[in-house]
């Protein structure tokens, strides 16, 4: 097994891309004031937000698991490759990205390490020795619990809104990670979150398609056993 910046990039980014989305499952067809679900969903999706706005979605949240479609294209591959999983995220603490198909695999990832596992194997990273992308990584964890200056700090910002619809586009400051990283494009409408892409220098690109999200999330002690070891006591 063996890591790879680009690899680690997105993984660092994925995580905030589903984080605002409404869950309109077929379990859960009402929400708490008895209205469909799809009808909250569009509600949100319609709502005029901006940026310090979806920030807050942020900070409140206690809790994310998301069911995601990611395709990665390679300069040096003719199809791009396609991925289908789940996301846990536990606020301040970790992210859990598991892979169902099309090779079961996972990586959790928290303010002091990268830990891979696939096939029976584990690998875990410092990210101290990781000195080209520690930065975005601490960065973000603290973007996602709504903090506007850590995202001023790691990118240039650009927000853009058409009534409901809008556009945010990262560029990195740091010099060392702008030679990885081109850009990061996320698109939505409201408080909900559609999808992201990441541009990498090399030409690479990869995109991820939110399906389902729950922001309301709450682990139960056992379950952040289970699903963030340590990170999650």
């Amino acid at each position: 097994m063996r890591f790879f910046p680009g690899f680690t990039l997105s993984l660092a980014l994925f995580v905030g891309v589903c984080v605002i989305p409404f869950r309109a499952g077929a379990d859960d067809s009402h929400d708490a004031a008895g209205r469909p679900k799809e009808a909250r969903l569009e509600e949100m999706r319609s709502a005029r937000v901006n940026l310090d706005a979806i920030l807050e979605a942020f900070r409140e949240m206690p809790g994310l698991e998301a069911r995601f479609v990611e395709e990665k294209k390679l300069a040096l591959l003719a199809r791009p490759l396609r991925s289908e999983g789940t996301i846990y995220y536990l606020p301040n603490r970790a992210l859990l990205r598991v892979v169902d198909q099309p090779k079961p695999s996972s990586v959790r990832i928290d303010q002091r390490a990268l830990i891979l596992r696939e096939g029976g194997r584990e690998e875990r990273l410092d990210l101290r020795s990781m000195k080209s992308v520690r930065p975005l990584v601490e960065a973000l964890l603290l973007l996602f619990s709504g903090d506007r200056d850590a995202l001023d700090r790691v990118f240039m910002v650009e927000f853009q809104r058409s009534d409901a619809r809008w556009i945010l586009h990262l560029r990195p400051r740091d010099a060392e990670l702008a030679h990885l990283l081109d850009r990061i494009t996320i698109r939505g409408g409201g408080f909900v979150v559609e999808s992201i892409r990441i541009q990498e220098r090399a030409g690479d690109e990869t995109e991820m398609t939110i399906l389902s999200a729950d922001p309301h999330r709450v682990f139960s002690a056992a379950e952040r056993e289970k699903l963030f070891g340590d990170a999650g006591s």
